[in-house]
């Protein structure tokens, strides 16, 4: 991965505004640890639901594996019942359930996806049921790592944007400034804003 401090230098200066929120909140960026597989289940889980409430959920489910990985022998495996109990809906079950025979089907899956552009990561996504685009990117860009994606449809940074950037912009004009860093552009807002966006 890019040094992080010369990724903020870039930002700054092919962004200037974002560059005053940079100098601001003073961004941290700590890699997630979570394996390709527990991490895309979450992600699914936390679908339309709050930050909490998904916690909560997780943490369920995490109670009754008695472990904080999930693999996908268990999940296959694991009675519907007993994800419901733990607040996850009929229709992400499903999901879950269908990725993780996916994967078993092709345990190289993930090894196959790292070699594969930004583009065509998230088409490959896209295709598993359930997977949308933002939850594509969201994966591709904390799990996988990815630099240069943007989620398009995440609610949190359409508002930071209107908040930052004068109303008429177009959006992809600024998207635009943040390359080859978006990933980066993008967490440095989510900090913004759960910092309860500072002027």
């Amino acid at each position: 991965m890019t040094d992080f401090k010369n990724i903020l230098n870039v930002l700054k200066k092919n962004d200037p505004k974002l560059g005053n929120i940079i100098d601001l909140i003073k961004p941290q960026f700590d890699k997630k640890t979570n394996d390709e597989f527990t991490s895309l289940v979450k992600i699914i889980i936390g679908q339309q639901l709050s930050g909490s409430a998904a916690k909560k959920i997780v943490e369920r489910l995490e109670k009754i594996l008695e472990q904080k990985t999930f693999l996908p022998n268990q999940i296959a495996n694991m009675p519907n019942e007993y994800l419901r109990k733990c607040g996850i809906s009929n229709a992400k079950i499903t999901y879950i359930k269908g990725f993780s025979e996916i994967l078993l089907d092709e345990p190289n899956f993930f090894t196959k996806l790292k070699h594969k552009t930004e583009n065509e990561i998230l088409d490959e996504l896209c295709k598993i049921k359930g997977v949308g685009i933002w939850t594509a990117s969201i994966f591709a860009m904390g799990t996988l790592g990815y630099e240069n994606i943007f989620p398009y449809g995440d609610a949190s940074i359409n508002k930071a944007i209107k908040l930052i950037y004068c109303e008429n912009t177009c959006q992809q004009e600024i998207i635009a400034k943040w390359t080859p860093y978006k990933s980066f552009a993008c967490r440095i807002l989510w900090q913004w804003i759960d910092k309860g966006m500072p002027r």
